[in-house]
């Protein structure tokens, strides 16, 4: 792509979004700093759901497909017809018990 990931904005591209967007973020993510990604969606309206996995890092959050997998596919389906109507659905996902966490809501 010839692009510096370093340098790369995506709060103004996030802002101008016209369809609902998920942001899922783990909460013990050292990569990504989680500060910054909470004032990115702050700032990004109300067409961003933005959900936090308090427990979960950079790379173990894709790998919960076991707890997450059909709260994102069912959330993906609402937001194909929510969207429609100008509004976003939340994400819900049943309390972890593997883990002992809930996703948190925010942004």
């Amino acid at each position: 792509l010839d692009t510096d990931l370093r340098q790369l904005d995506t709060e103004p591209v996030l802002a101008h979004v016209a369809v609902c967007t998920l942001v899922l973020q783990g909460g013990s993510d050292t990569l990504i700093d989680v500060d910054a990604v909470r004032d990115m969606v702050a700032k990004a309206g109300n067409r961003v759901t933005y959900v936090e996995a308090p427990k979960e890092g950079h790379l173990t959050l894709p790998a919960r497909v076991d707890w997450l997998g059909k709260p994102v596919a069912d959330w993906v389906d609402k937001a194909l017809g929510d969207s429609r109507n100008g509004t976003c659905p939340s994400l819900k996902a049943p309390r972890d018990r593997l883990r002992r966490q809930n996703l948190q809501s925010g942004g």
